[in-house]
Order: structure tokens, then sequence, then C-alpha cells
């Protein structure tokens, strides 16, 4: 077990931090997730353990609003490919506009807009 041994210096940094154990020991070829600097930007682990064996995959989870295009995964010599990113989820414009008309596309992406105009005598309101 290591202990700590005090030392006649008052305030000293040891520099010393915890970082979780791997739940299983590494053996070649395999990948070491064990950080989470591998990470996509806006995700978490989702599926993807400590250590993904070789030729395995895995899948982060993405934050609220957004879905993962890819997947993580180990190559057989131990190479990690981490070919996931989380992309704003665009919206639905399939429901029609009552009393009105417009150039929305299906499918509207993120950070795109369209301009919905209402018939003679309708203003266009939000949505309750």
């Amino acid at each position: 077990m290591d202990r700590w041994r005090r030392s006649g210096l008052v305030g000293l940094a040891l520099g010393l931090s915890c970082r979780p154990r791997l739940a299983q020991p590494l053996e070649d070829g395999d990948c070491n997730l064990s950080s989470d600097a591998w990470l996509p930007g806006n995700a978490s682990r989702g599926d993807c353990p400590a250590v993904l064996r070789p030729s395995a995959v895995c899948r982060p989870a993405c934050t609220e609003g957004l879905d993962l295009d890819g997947n993580v995964s180990c190559e057989a010599n131990g190479s990690l490919v981490v070919a996931a990113r989380c992309e704003p989820i665009p919206c639905n414009t399939t429901t029609a506009l009552v009393n009105g008309s417009g150039d929305c596309p299906e499918l509207l992406p993120w950070g795109a807009e369209c301009a919905p105009e209402c018939g003679e005598g309708y203003a266009l309101a939000e949505p309750l």
C-alpha cells in the first residue's frame, strides 16, 4: 500500500492525483480509454469502457439536442480511432402551416432559417 510521508516542509505541493484504476489489465493491442481526453466535444462515455479490446467498437453519448454521428473503435494494432461527432439535430418542419405557406424544407438544419408566411387576415404566432 502506498503511504503518505510527512516531510519537514510546510505547504509543499506534492503534485499527486488519484486516477481510476483500470477494471481489466491492458493486453497487447488494447486501447486505453481510462481518461476522457479522447471524447468528442459535447459527449460523455456512453457505452465506452475504460479498455477497448482490438476490433471492438463503442458509442459515446451526446448531450441533449445533439445526435451522434459515427463511433469509436480500437484497431487490431491498438490504435484508437475516434470517428464520432456530436451534431445538432435538425428541426422537423413537416407540420403543415395552417392558413399559411413558406419556403421551409422538411428538415431545417441547425442554424438555418426559413420564412413562413401567413395568409391574408392571419399573423404568425409562437407555438403553444
